[in-house]
């Protein structure tokens, strides 16, 4: 089971515990960079199916630098009350207005910079093979993460939850404050040693 999938990354530029937490550098460069670097290495993927949501214009331009297409995020989807589900449909809507349909949607959030390409292409794979609807990711104690949400098309149109969804458990840390990103950036630059 193949066809199109593309990579939605969700960047606000409004983070309240880490402020600008998106762009904030980590072991040599943007936050954003690593899941971004990881999508776009995935053949599955494909060049120009790499985007990122944000209504901020440094995210804008960090994301651009580091080859993602843009998705410019309304107002109504940019406040830190909303909910990450509406953000992606827009942006699945928008992609295939714009171009060809999309047959699966790849989530991923810029706060877990340790992401590999390897276990995205394992929760895609997971998700095709045993015709699901999504794979989340959880970490060690359980809580989803969204390092790589893996969606059928028709899972993002949903409004809740599927009940045909597998979970993969990573070990990576998602970035919410100075201690997590310091601690992330220690396991990072602890691996390329």
């Amino acid at each position: 089971m193949s066809g199109r999938t593309i990579a939605i990354i969700p960047a606000r530029g409004g983070s309240k515990r880490l402020p600008r937490k998106n762009i904030q550098p980590i072991a040599g460069k943007p936050m954003l960079a690593w899941p971004l670097d990881a999508a776009m290495s995935l053949p599955e993927i494909g060049a120009g199916n790499v985007f990122v949501s944000t209504e901020d214009h440094e995210v804008a331009e960090v994301a651009r630098i580091f080859g993602a297409e843009i998705i410019e995020r309304p107002a109504e989807l940019a406040g830190d009350q909303i909910w990450t589900e509406p953000v992606i449909r827009h942006a699945v809507e928008l992609v295939e207005a714009s171009s060809s349909p999309v047959d699966w949607v790849i989530w991923m959030n810029a706060s877990v910079p340790e992401i590999q390409s390897a276990d995205i292409l394992r929760c895609l794979r997971l998700c095709q093979q045993s015709a699901l609807r999504e794979v989340l990711t959880v970490d060690r104690a359980g809580r989803s993460m969204s390092a790589a949400r893996v969606l059928s098309r028709d899972a993002v149109s949903q409004r809740a939850l599927s009940v045909n969804f597998a979970v993969v458990q990573l070990d990576y840390i998602d970035i919410h404050t100075q201690h997590d990103l310091e601690a992330a950036e220690a396991r990072i630059r602890s691996r390329s040693t």
